[in-house]
């Protein structure tokens, strides 16, 4: 087992086991390693973010077409951990609050006594916590997973590249009609009646499935 541990590739809150030969993710094997670990009781951190990543999959709405096989050990795998960390049978307490020099207050406060119990959601401005400590607390049986996500909006508008982590590229060329495949370099301008072929190309540091682009002009071409 510990020489499954080289193939890992950690992300934020999320860890995977490669596919052989290449990096990327192996839904059944990131399930089957997480049974193993489950099973053999180990608990370092890096077996919750496995757990977190077998978790995660088609959460954000989309269907993702899985086998039977990768079903099976999916929800295996996750029932094992579930009971290594006593989440079938919470008796858990969480508290989030944030402190800074004026005031202090509680943004998240839950207790969870149930596998059925649902998740707990808040939403803030920034402002509510900027400058100021964040503090977890969490008491008795049971795992807790306290995440944050933001929706970012430019304070101003670029009128060159900005790279945050993702970076996205939109190419307009000439389109060869007798090969149906673009040509030339990449242009700017056309003229009446030309086609065009419109590439938009997504470089990220790391396998994920949930981004979403939109381009509101298409091609960028509009009369």
């Amino acid at each position: 087992m510990r020489s499954i541990t080289s193939t890992f590739r950690i992300q934020g809150r999320t860890a995977y086991v490669t596919e052989i030969g290449n990096q990327n993710p192996s839904v059944l094997g990131s399930a089957i390693a997480l049974g193993a670990f489950s099973i053999s009781g180990n608990t370092l951190p890096i077996i919750e973010k496995l757990a977190n990543y077998a978790a995660q999959e088609g959460n954000n709405g989309e269907i993702f077409w899985y086998s039977s096989e990768q079903l099976a050990h999916l929800i295996l795998s996750l029932s094992v951990y579930d009971e290594l960390k006593g989440n079938t049978n919470p008796n858990l307490e969480v508290t989030v609050t944030t402190e800074n020099s004026t005031t202090k207050q509680t943004l998240i406060e839950g207790k969870f006594d149930s596998a059925k119990n649902p998740p707990i959601f808040k939403t803030f401005f920034f402002e509510d916590i900027y400058n100021s400590n964040v503090d977890f607390r969490a008491c008795c049986v049971g795992e807790a997973s306290i995440v944050f996500g933001a929706a970012f909006v430019p304070a101003q508008l670029y009128n060159s590249s900005v790279y945050r982590g993702i970076q996205v590229n939109k190419i307009v060329q000439l389109l060869d009609t007798f090969s149906n495949q673009p040509y030339g370099p990449p242009i700017t301008s056309a003229q009446t009646g030309q086609q065009v072929v419109v590439t938009i190309e997504i470089t990220i540091p790391d396998a994920s499935p949930s981004f979403i682009i939109v381009d509101p002009f298409p091609g960028l071409l509009n009369l």
